[in-house]
């Protein structure tokens, strides 16, 4: 697992911080095909930082073995990952956000056909993206009291 203080951190990551971070995503893999009907989910969950072009990670998928469903969750994760402020930034704009994702798909690391349907939606996007993280902190700070 990712310690808190690699997710928490202010400032540029280090070689085996990054290492780390990448992890989260084999660990993922591994924690949910245990469950029994979760294999889609498993899928989704563990690939989505798989690239069409075969440089993602942790599998290095390429392509076509790519399920239109990993390939929604990379560019839904890239496009949340840029919105959202981070300890080590603040988020970035919408028309930065999508300039971007759009420069991923030219570069065959994103889905066009996804990055394309993000493009025509991207408000719609962020309010989704700011109702889960309200609905995380107030189910986080739920669980935090109750410990």
């Amino acid at each position: 697992m990712v310690p808190t203080e690699i997710l928490d951190k202010r400032g540029i990551l280090s070689r085996d911080e990054c290492s780390v971070m990448k992890s989260h995503s084999f660990f993922t893999f591994h924690l949910l095909d245990e469950i029994k009907g979760f294999e889609d989910i498993t899928r989704w969950a563990s690939s989505h930082h798989e690239r069409p072009d075969g440089k993602g990670y942790p599998f290095h998928l390429k392509g076509a073995v790519l399920s239109c469903g990993e390939r929604i969750m990379a560019v839904a994760d890239i496009f949340n990952a840029l919105t959202e402020d981070r300890p080590c930034r603040a988020g970035l704009s919408l028309p930065d956000t999508l300039r971007v994702i759009e420069d991923l798909a030219v570069e065959h690391a994103m889905d066009g056909d996804v990055v394309g349907i993000a493009r025509r939606h991207p408000e719609e996007l962020d309010s989704l993206r700011l109702q889960a993280e309200r609905e995380m902190a107030r189910e986080y700070g739920e669980f935090i009291r109750g410990i």
